[in-house]
């Protein structure tokens, strides 16, 4: 995994401004796990998962230096590269808010209500599987 993104993109879940519901919630849930976790977990950005080699989120990469680096996977990361190391100096929010941890993030997207069903965010109070 490379640190070729600057600032979080446009969809990142990390952002204030970008749309919520993009991601299922057992995604949000596993992140939160991952936090919790005290090896913690090197996250890719979900816009490079197409790419042959995926990027690490800005988002998540700014979340980890305004904690003081929580993630022992990312300190063992920053230990061997130099690369790490100059993406976790030089990344930027690119002017826009950030959520403040992964909890506020999760309550944000909460807040659209889930389908009885699937269990996916609603989109305009409607499944979007279109399940039901």
């Amino acid at each position: 995994m490379n640190f070729d993104t600057p600032s979080p993109c446009g969809s990142c879940p990390y952002r204030k401004d970008a749309p919520l519901g993009l991601w299922h919630p057992s995604e949000f849930d596993n992140l939160a796990l991952t936090e919790r976790d005290t090896f913690g977990s090197v996250f890719a950005c979900h816009a490079t998962a197409k790419k042959p080699e995926h990027s690490v989120c800005a988002g998540w990469l700014l979340s980890q230096r305004e904690a003081g680096v929580p993630s022992l996977a990312l300190r063992m990361r920053l230990m061997r590269d130099d690369a790490a190391v100059a993406a976790l100096k030089a990344v930027t929010d690119g002017g826009h808010e950030l959520y403040e941890s992964v909890q506020d993030m999760i309550d944000a997207n909460e807040t659209l209500g889930r389908c009885p069903w699937c269990g996916r965010y609603l989109k305009d109070g409607v499944c979007p599987a279109g399940d039901k």
